[in-house]
C-alpha cells in the first residue's frame, strides 16, 4: 500500500502522510472531513492545533493527559463522552471550539447518575472545568456549541481530560 501512496507525485506531503498513516496504522489524522451540509470539505486542522497547544501546555506544567478527542457537531446539538476517573484526584476538562465555525462552546460534567457536577457556560471558545473526584466513577462530559457563525450548521470541537499534578508543599 505504501508504494501506491508514494507513486502519486502530484499529491501534497500532507495527503501522502494521511494516506500512509491510514494504510499502516488504520488511524485518521484530522484534516478534511466531508460535510453533510456543505458543498465542500471543512477542515479540523484549526481545532486540532488548538487542542494540541492545550495538551502541550498541560504536559509542560507536569499534568497527565488522560483523554483527548476531536469531533464534528451540528448546530443545536450536543455530544456526550463518558470517561472513568480514579478517585482522590484533581481533574480539569477542556472543551475547545474550532473558531472557524463554533464561536462559543459550553461544557458540563455529570456524574454517573446524571447529576450535574459543574458547568462552564461562559462566553468564549474554550470552556474549562476543574473538579475533584473522591471515588472512582464514570463522568459524562457534555459539549455543545452555544454559538456558531451565521449560516453554518456544523463545526469541530476538541475535548481534553487532564489529571492535575498535586502541588508540592515546600
Amino acid at each position: 500500500m505504501t508504494d501506491l501512496c508514494f507513486s502519486r507525485t502530484s499529491d501534497s506531503l500532507l495527503h501522502l502522510t494521511k494516506t500512509f498513516l491510514l494504510g499502516i496504522c488504520c488511524c485518521w489524522l484530522p484534516g478534511d472531513a466531508v460535510s453533510l451540509f456543505a458543498a465542500e470539505p471543512i477542515s479540523s486542522l484549526g481545532v486540532f492545533k488548538r487542542t494540541t497547544i492545550t495538551v502541550s501546555l498541560a504536559e509542560n506544567e507536569g499534568h497527565q493527559i488522560l483523554f483527548t478527542t476531536i469531533g464534528l457537531m451540528q448546530r443545536d446539538s450536543s455530544k456526550t463522552h463518558p470517561y472513568v476517573l480514579k478517585g482522590e484526584n484533581h481533574y480539569k476538562v477542556f472543551a475547545i471550539g474550532d473558531d472557524d465555525r463554533i464561536t462559543d462552546v459550553d461544557l458540563a460534567i455529570y456524574d454517573e447518575q446524571g447529576k450535574l457536577i459543574k458547568q462552564d457556560d461562559s462566553s468564549g471558545n474554550i470552556s474549562e472545568i476543574e473538579f475533584d473526584v473522591d471515588t472512582e466513577q464514570t463522568i459524562l462530559m457534555k459539549v455543545e456549541p452555544y454559538a456558531m457563525k451565521e449560516g453554518l450548521q456544523e463545526g469541530f470541537y476538541g475535548l481534553v481530560v487532564i489529571r492535575l499534578q498535586e502541588e508540592k508543599s515546600e
